[in-house]
């Protein structure tokens, strides 16, 4: 695992280089007249309407929010793992040197490898993704599925919560992205201008002001969509490489993205332009930002 400030060890830097090139941003005319998004429907009750950010590493474990879940009082025990056990597995971080985490419960219901989980910021809720080709949210309290999605005609390999966590985005390697309310209706399927190949990963922008969903894929494509109408906003290229992951800044102005060239390549989302490419050395499995935005971790 590299950890690299922003800022150093750039090889490009500045306006999008011109067309086929790295670092070429395309961006779209405007949205279509077809289909439509709809927002902010339904929601199961406790669900936390502020957003958890959340941790990516490249075996897929994720803690949302700054402070950990077990730390507080009335959350369930620590963070969650996903593995090729079709099970989520609940671990209780400690402090002791000789064991750093206590498994506490497993969660199970997916039929094949789970691929990704996430934790909503107030550590009720888990929401999984599976080669089962469904997505569940999961209750934290008590174990328990509250809601199964299914829709995809394939694995689903990424999910995310919205910034307000009422709605949940997938990406799959039936090639589309799918956007859901969180009692499981899917409301809208990302087709027109999406990934010719497996959407890998799909994040929500956390900025408000900018609602916005970024995406990657097998394709080498970084996409960003406008979650007013899932129409394409901007197209970003650059990689030589299918794309493992793509990770958003805390205040919503950056993403990063990476995969099989080993390079992590910066994207500015206000200006819709590449910024910079970072060499992390290898396959890029995962990224993400630290909290103040400065810092930028990737696991090879």
């Amino acid at each position: 695992m590299e950890v690299v400030p922003l800022g150093s060890q750039t090889r490009e830097r500045g306006s999008s280089p011109g067309a086929g090139r790295s670092g070429e941003t395309q961006k779209n005319g405007g949205p279509s007249q077809e289909g439509s998004c709809q927002q902010g429907v339904g929601q199961p009750r406790g669900l936390p309407q502020k957003a958890g950010r959340g941790l990516q590493q490249a075996s897929h474990l994720r803690e949302a929010g700054e402070e950990a879940p077990w730390m507080r009082r009335k959350r369930p025990a620590g963070p969650a793992g996903a593995g090729t056990d079709k099970t989520i597995i609940m671990w209780k971080l400690t402090r002791d040197e000789t064991n750093y985490g206590i498994p506490q419960r497993a969660l199970r219901g997916h039929s094949h490898f789970v691929s990704d989980v996430v934790i909503s910021s107030d550590g009720q809720f888990a929401l999984s993704g599976s080669w089962d080709g469904t997505l569940r949210l999961w209750d934290l309290t008590t174990g328990t599925t509250t809601r199964r999605f299914v829709g995809h005609t394939k694995d689903v390999l990424s999910v995310a919560f919205s910034s307000d966590n009422r709605q949940i985005v997938s990406g799959s390697r039936d090639k589309t992205i799918k956007l859901w309310n969180t009692l499981g209706v899917c409301k809208y399927t990302v087709q027109d201008e999406s990934h010719s190949e497996w959407v890998s990963c799909v994040r929500f922008s956390p900025n408000s002001s900018n609602p916005i969903i970024v995406s990657c894929g097998w394709d080498k494509l970084v996409k960003v969509w406008n979650l007013a109408n899932c129409k394409l906003k901007t197209n970003h290229i650059g990689h030589t490489g299918y794309l493992n992951t793509v990770t958003v800044s805390p205040d919503g102005s950056l993403c990063a993205s990476g995969g099989k060239d080993g390079q992590a390549m910066l994207w500015d989302l206000n200006e819709g332009k590449h910024l910079y490419t970072l060499d992390g050395g290898d396959i890029i499995n995962a990224l993400c930002f630290s909290p103040n935005r400065y810092w930028l971790c990737a696991a090879t």
